[in-house]
């Protein structure tokens, strides 16, 4: 039987190694823990395609093709903070679960109208 960690499940699922820990702990994702002094988790494959095709259903059942930008790949993308990026959707500039390249385009308008703003007030 071959075991993944939890950094190789979530490159498999592409979700972060937090989210693998919050699905195991939740009992969605079944983990098995090593032995010793960091008590790993160890995740099956068949365990972790189970998974992957489950999402796969929900993703093909609920909307859009096109996958929502994660914040923090945004935010390496923009050279931005992530706090940065959920301030601009909390604002507005961004729309909640855009994608990339909806929220490239959010985001040249946000500044484009920040520039315009500041030339007006000199």
């Amino acid at each position: 039987m071959e075991y993944l960690t939890t950094r190789e499940v979530g490159k498999q699922l592409d979700i972060c190694s937090d989210t693998v820990r919050q699905l195991a702990r939740l009992g969605k994702l079944k983990a098995a823990r090593t032995v010793g002094l960091n008590h790993q988790r160890l995740f099956t494959r068949a365990e972790v395609e189970k998974v992957r095709a489950s999402r796969a259903a929900k993703k093909g059942r609920n909307g859009p093709t096109r996958k929502p930008a994660p914040q923090e790949r945004f935010a390496r993308l923009m050279a931005v903070s992530r706090p940065m990026v959920t301030n601009l959707i909390r604002k507005g500039a961004l729309t909640r679960g855009g994608s990339v390249a909806q929220w490239l385009l959010e985001y040249a308008r946000h500044m484009k109208q920040q520039a315009a703003g500041a030339t007006e007030d000199r």
